[in-house]
């Protein structure tokens, strides 16, 4: 039983790892489909001092440092936001 927890505890870093590399992808995916439309989106993109505009820069910022695994700190607290809005 200690052996498997021991296992299991090994894999967190790696699993934690992928989830950021993930969620980071996410976020970039949305921020190029608002910017540069990219996957292409069902409406043409907003213009880039709207709030569209600017959740799409953060999200293509924050998204791109999350991936990188740069900014664990600021990026998060910046970045959330733009998906509880009720317009994206």
């Amino acid at each position: 039983m200690n052996r498997m927890a021991m296992d299991i505890g090994s894999w967190s870093p790696r699993m934690l790892s992928v989830l950021r590399a993930m969620t980071g992808l996410l976020f970039l995916e949305h921020g190029t489909q608002k910017l540069f439309g990219f996957p292409p989106p069902p409406n043409p993109g907003p213009p880039l001092l709207s709030l569209l505009g600017v959740q799409g820069i953060l999200e293509l910022v924050g998204g791109f440092l999350f991936w990188l695994a740069f900014s664990l700190g600021p990026s998060p607290s910046s970045s959330p936001g733009t998906w509880r809005s009720p317009t994206s």
